[in-house]
């Protein structure tokens, strides 16, 4: 939570000067646009990136790619040979547990306006929770500390929001998701 605050308060930093300034804005109404940049998912998938295009008439496409972080597997104390039954099976005790998405998803958007577009999209969106276990005996991981993977499931995602332009390059992405369920803010860049 501590975390969705100062990116927040820092989204507003940025927003509010630019807004203040004046200045150029992209006219989202005059021409067809790409645009592509940073998304994530507050407070599950922070790390993301997004494109999509507008058109002045008709609709336009989204698409986006977030997971969580720090990515657990294919670290250096992860085993992807050792079952979370084993583990627990040598009598390792289990000393935490984390869970990470992963989600894509595909979407159109619509002009409403000269510097505003609205998104909206489904997806796919895919949950697996890590146990790390301790090693007395200090032959896996880091002093004794490995992880490995536990379940997966999936589960559908729809996502919707809106596209803002703020300067002549660039803009701010607001909205929210379903699966994972968190607010969804961003930064992109016009081409």
């Amino acid at each position: 939570m501590k975390n969705s605050l100062m990116l927040l308060v820092a989204v507003i930093m940025t927003v509010v000067p630019a807004l203040a300034q004046g200045g150029d804005v992209c006219d989202l109404t005059i021409a067809n646009h790409l645009a592509g940049g940073y998304t994530g998912n507050i407070p599950e998938e922070w790390l993301g990136f997004c494109f999509f295009s507008t058109k002045p008439e008709g609709v336009g496409l989204y698409l986006d790619l977030k997971a969580s972080v720090p990515l657990i597997y294919g670290g250096n104390d992860f085993y992807d040979n050792i079952s979370a039954q084993e583990a627990i099976g040598w009598g390792d005790p289990l000393t935490d547990t984390q869970d990470t998405w992963v989600s894509g998803n595909i979407g159109m958007t619509k002009v409403l306006s000269n510097t505003l577009a609205l998104y909206a999209g489904v997806g796919i969106s895919v949950n697996t929770t890590y146990f790390n276990h301790y090693d007395p005996m200090h032959i896996l991981g880091t002093n004794g500390s490995y992880w490995v993977e536990g379940e997966s499931d999936s589960a559908f995602n729809a996502l919707g929001g809106l596209l803002v332009t703020l300067g002549e390059k660039w803009g701010v992405q607001g909205g929210g998701e379903l699966n994972p369920g968190g607010v969804t803010v961003g930064v992109f860049y016009i081409l």
